[in-house]
């Protein structure tokens, strides 16, 4: 009995630490259309880290459109709190996850508005963003309708060797 008790505590544990990680905070400030710092008290201290949105990339700063993406963050949550579903760490150490607001995805909502490409080398599975951008594209809205051929920022980073 004591066996099967202690098993079943081991197991719960186990379960309980699949959890997924959500980060919460107010964003102080967007380094670019996918990219911002979010602020928050932790036991009466501010920490901070730096969060990509996951599933979308934006123009980069020196592309073109990228100033407007940045400008569509900002409207969308800057100096708001936010929850965001960690889903992992990048290689330059930020938060990778799922950025909601008033229980709306921001990811997807860059991606309809024309602001950000559904980033399906990193979210495969969204579905519903592939939907959105194909959404904006059709339309057309946002860089999509200003640029007959905008160009994805990873194409972009290849060509400018910019990381």
């Amino acid at each position: 009995m004591k066996k099967v008790l202690l098993l079943l505590i081991l197991l719960m544990a186990g379960s309980l630490n699949a959890k997924p990680v959500t980060v919460t905070g107010v964003v102080m400030r967007c380094i670019d259309g996918d990219t911002f710092v979010l602020r928050d008290i932790v036991r009466g201290e501010f920490t901070e880290c730096i969060v990509r949105v996951w599933g979308i990339d934006a123009p980069e700063k020196y592309q073109f459109w990228g100033n407007e993406a940045k400008y569509a963050l900002e409207t969308l949550i800057l100096y708001q709190r936010v929850k965001v579903l960690k889903v992992g760490t990048d290689r330059y150490k930020r938060v990778v996850g799922i950025v909601i607001y008033h229980e709306r995805d921001i990811g997807k909502i860059m991606i309809a508005t024309g602001n950000a490409w559904w980033y399906d080398k990193y979210a495969p599975k969204r579905r519903d963003y592939h939907s959105a951008q194909l959404s904006a594209s059709q339309a057309p809205i946002g860089l999509w309708d200003v640029d007959e051929g905008p160009l994805a920022p990873w194409d972009w980073r290849k060509e400018n060797q910019y990381e």
